[in-house]
């Protein structure tokens, strides 16, 4: 029998919760360690049609990237995702951070899907990386969106790359210490406005292309990799659409 413990403890070997940033809030965030898991939701995000699926296939635990719990909160309403998932019988993990900073996390999967030759760098949240080839922002700009299908944005575009720095997510607070590292472009899911203004008065590229769209591949990769520990339970990766649209001209 495998258990929501079991899982965890899976989890925390390849992605240890202890690693996680001081103000976030990686584990078990609601459940039974002892509930047995026959099936298991992978998600980026937990919302209601997340719960919803989940019931629908009759999971007992969904393993999210971010955490279903983050600010504190004073009420448990219906509506609100938490309540449905108690309500519900179904456990939570959230690996957020921990999963970021992992030699196979989040970084990890984003680089080998965009080719980048890039290595995981101690006690830092990004990835350094060279390209094989010098080229501009924009032209290494287009190459993410055509491989992420998605709007990206950029500054610097004529800036020409050759030593990157890679974060997935929201990784617009991280830009000083890529600027400090001299590598010539930041590549993050999101930047503020003032963000991206440091980043072009410290002449750095910055291409952002989507918290969801850099980080959702790697819930992928980790479902095959829990199938592979936990082959009895059926992994489900569940694809939450994309919160944030865009009109193109």
């Amino acid at each position: 029998m495998i258990t929501v413990a079991d899982i965890y403890d899976q989890l925390n070997k390849d992605y240890p919760f202890d690693q996680q940033e001081d103000w976030d809030n990686a584990g078990l965030l609601c459940g039974e360690p002892t509930r047995e898991v026959t099936t298991c939701l992978v998600t980026l995000d937990v919302d209601e049609a997340c719960i919803q699926k989940a019931c629908e296939i009759s999971a007992q635990l969904i393993v999210s990237h971010h955490p279903v719990l983050f600010r504190p909160i004073s009420k448990i309403l219906k509506g609100i995702p938490l309540y449905d998932a108690v309500r519900s019988g179904i456990s939570i993990i959230s690996a957020h951070t921990n999963f970021d900073v992992a030699p196979t996390g989040t970084n990890y999967v984003l680089c080998e899907l965009l080719g980048f030759n890039a290595q995981k760098q101690e006690n830092e949240l990004f990835w350094l990386g060279q390209l094989e080839k010098s080229q501009s922002v924009l032209s290494l700009a287009q190459r993410i969106s055509d491989k992420l299908c998605t709007p990206v944005s950029y500054v610097l575009p004529d800036r020409e790359v050759r030593t990157i720095a890679v974060c997935t997510g929201a990784g617009g607070s991280e830009i000083a210490r890529a600027a400090s590292l001299g590598v010539d472009c930041y590549i993050t899911g999101e930047m503020k406005y003032h963000e991206y203004l440091d980043a072009r008065s410290m002449n750095i590229g910055v291409i952002a292309a989507g918290h969801f769209e850099t980080e959702d591949p790697a819930m992928s990769v980790l479902c095959k990799r829990m199938s592979h520990y936990f082959p009895s339970v059926r992994w489900v990766k569940y694809t939450p659409e994309a919160p944030v649209k865009t009109i193109l001209r």
